[in-house]
């Protein structure tokens, strides 16, 4: 007898947060027996790593030889292949559907306080803001992409999705009011939001797998090699799929509805103009 699917679940990890260039998002999202199916599967896998601990960084790193690195320092490069194929085997065997997006800092930071305060979440009436939203961090702009795209794969049934990120103290609290600020922005969308949750790699081992495509779809953008092609074209490209880029053009498009308020930020708290002043600054002389 068939197990009943218990709705949606998406897992997401972000990679980037702490570079220059491009902050990414990314996972997937599919149905709850599909989760415990890559769940097995992936378990399978990465046993043979220290506390089963699957690190896409590690992974794809090498040493001034070229060598691989961590745990996987005795491995040759075609060890290292067969066990990336085993794992991007387990994640095709379960129909999971990617999701992410990718903001280019650049592009990020020369937009307005005011369009970054909108990218990120903030709220406002009319004439002026009521809250102040990330300016400085396009991870919130990735992570609304990336809950829009899951709710997106349910709409037409009555499916909740829930949330899973990987733990990240540092930005979970401000996500937490984000997706419930998000759920009253959006009244049709909200009948398929449940819950967000941020969860340990090592408690909840799927959370590897987002782990390797939001760190592959960043490191082919900021560091190609064969490797990263290989994944990304098989995490994404046969299934159809592509990551949301934020460069220049898709800001353009993020900013559409966008209208300054009467009042900017800038001009109700003489504190935030100049922070606004040093951040400038800082992007200027390359700090």
């Amino acid at each position: 007898m068939k197990t009943k699917a218990r709705g949606m679940e998406s897992y997401l990890d972000e990679s980037g947060i702490t570079q220059d260039d491009y902050c990414v998002m990314a996972g997937f999202t599919g149905g709850y027996n599909q989760w415990r199916h890559l769940e097995r599967r992936w378990k399978d896998v990465v046993k043979v790593l220290p506390d089963s601990d699957f690190h896409a960084h590690i992974f794809f790193n090498r040493d001034a030889l070229g060598k691989c690195i961590g745990p996987y320092k005795t491995w040759s490069d075609d060890d290292a292949l067969r066990f990336l194929d085993d794992l991007l085997d387990a994640i095709e065997s379960a129909s999971l559907h990617p999701i992410g997006a990718g903001v280019a800092y650049t592009a990020f930071n020369q937009r307005t306080l005011d369009e970054r305060i909108f990218l990120t979440g903030g709220i406002r009436r009319s004439d002026r803001w009521l809250t102040s939203g990330s300016p400085d961090k396009p991870y919130y702009l990735a992570f609304q992409h990336c809950v829009t795209a899951a709710i997106e794969r349910a709409k037409g049934s009555h499916i909740k999705v829930n949330f899973f990120c990987d733990t990240q103290k540092h930005l979970a609290p401000y996500a937490h009011d984000l997706y419930e600020r998000y759920k009253k922005r959006h009244p049709l969308r909200v009948a398929h939001c449940g819950e967000l949750s941020y969860v340990s790699r090592l408690d909840i081992n799927v959370v590897q797998a987002a782990d390797l495509l939001s760190h592959v779809a960043y490191r082919h953008r900021t560091n190609p090699s064969s490797e990263t092609e290989h994944a990304l074209f098989r995490l994404t490209d046969n299934k159809k799929s592509r990551l949301r880029l934020y460069d220049d053009e898709g800001i353009e498009v993020a900013l559409r509805n966008f209208k300054p308020p009467k009042l900017t930020l800038g001009e109700m708290n003489p504190q935030a103009a100049e922070r606004e002043r040093k951040r400038k600054r800082r992007i200027e002389l390359g700090l």
